[in-house]
C-alpha cells in the first residue's frame, strides 16, 4: 500500500472535515505566536499532516510525529523530509510535560487498548491545544465492539454521546472545551469498520484548550 499521497489528495485531505478544522486552529495560533509552534502528531504514520501545513503555507512550525510503524516513519523521513519522527507508544510519550503548543491525535484513539491513559498522556505533554479526532457511534448504540481493524482479537472502543460523558467522569478527565460531531458520509463504505451491518456514522473532534493556547 502506498501511503505517500499526491498533491491533489493532500489538498483534498486538508479541505476535509477530518483535517480542515485542525489546520484552521494551527493557522490561527501561528498568526498569534512570534516563535515557531511546537506540534506533536500522535499516530502520524508517514507525516502527511506536515504536507498539509506546507500546502497551506503555515511555515512557522516545528513538527514532530510519533508512530509505532517503523516503515511509515521511514517513508516520512524519505518523502516528506521530516527529521523529528520517533517510534513511540502514545501511552508512554517520551516527552516532558507541557512540551508542545499543539498535540493532535487523528483517528487513533479508538484503536488504543486504554483510551483514557492515552488522553491523560496527550494532555500531559500539551501546553496549548490538544485535539483528538476519533470515531463514535450514534446515541443508543452499544459503545463497545470487539472486532477491530487488525483482526478478530483486536478490540476497538467506540462511545456514543451519552457514554462519552460517563467515560470522562469515570477516568477523571477534563471535559473538552469544544466538541464537534458529524455523520460519516454513506459513500465511504469500506473506509471504516462495519458496526452491526452498517458503516460507523459518527466522527468527533474534541478540543482541550490549555492556559498557553
Amino acid at each position: 500500500m502506498n501511503f505517500i499521497y499526491s498533491e491533489e489528495r493532500i489538498r483534498a485531505f486538508s479541505n476535509s472535515l477530518h483535517f480542515g478544522p485542525v489546520l484552521d486552529l494551527v493557522e490561527d495560533m501561528s498568526r498569534r505566536y512570534e516563535r515557531p509552534l511546537q506540534i506533536l502528531d500522535v499516530g502520524c504514520a508517514s507525516g502527511a499532516f506536515s504536507a498539509m501545513l506546507a500546502l497551506r503555507q503555515i511555515n512557522n512550525i516545528q513538527y514532530s510525529g510519533i508512530d509505532m510503524s517503523i516503515s511509515r516513519l521511514s517513508e516520512g523521513r524519505k518523502y516528506y523530509e521530516i527529521e523529528n519522527l520517533i517510534q513511540a507508544d502514545c501511552l508512554n510519550l517520551p516527552f516532558l510535560s507541557n512540551s508542545f503548543d499543539i498535540v493532535m491525535a487523528m483517528g487513533v484513539l479508538y484503536t488504543m487498548p486504554s483510551p483514557a491513559e492515552a488522553i491523560h498522556e496527550l494532555l500531559r505533554v500539551c501546553r496549548g491545544l490538544c485535539v483528538i479526532n476519533t470515531l463514535g457511534v450514534p446515541a443508543g448504540s452499544n459503545s463497545e465492539y470487539r472486532r477491530g481493524i487488525m483482526g478478530e482479537n483486536h478490540r476497538i472502543t467506540l462511545l456514543n454521546p451519552a457514554h462519552w460523558k460517563d467515560f470522562l467522569q469515570k477516568y477523571n478527565l477534563p471535559v473538552p472545551d469544544r466538541s464537534l460531531a458529524w455523520a460519516v458520509p454513506t459513500n465511504t463504505k469500506g473506509t471504516y469498520p462495519v458496526y452491526r451491518g452498517g458503516d460507523y456514522r459518527l466522527e468527533w473532534l474534541h478540543i482541550w484548550r490549555m492556559p498557553d493556547a
